[in-house]
């Protein structure tokens, strides 16, 4: 994961059944949404303090950001390219 990629904000929403990420990225690299979504559910367990995960994210140390989160209950809504009426 690199900063690089991530150039606009994460934006997480919760209800009491789900939570939606956005993730903006400008590139995707292997597996990165699900090691982005496996690192933030240890900030939620209390695993890795919320003030890390900037960290992790810029020091590309994916064995310091837990396990990679499982494919299933993660779902592509959209697909945008820059210059094609992206938002």
């Amino acid at each position: 994961m690199s900063l690089n990629q991530l150039a606009r904000p994460i934006v997480i929403k919760t209800s009491t059944l789900s939570s939606i990420l956005r993730i903006p990225p400008d590139a995707f690299l292997y597996h990165m949404v699900r090691n982005i979504v496996g690192a933030l559910v240890e900030v939620g367990r209390g695993k890795i303090p919320l003030a890390d995960f900037g960290r992790l994210l810029s020091t590309k140390a994916r064995s310091l950001a837990g396990p990679t989160a499982p494919a299933y209950g993660l779902y592509l809504v959209q697909i945008s390219f820059a210059g094609a009426g992206a938002k």
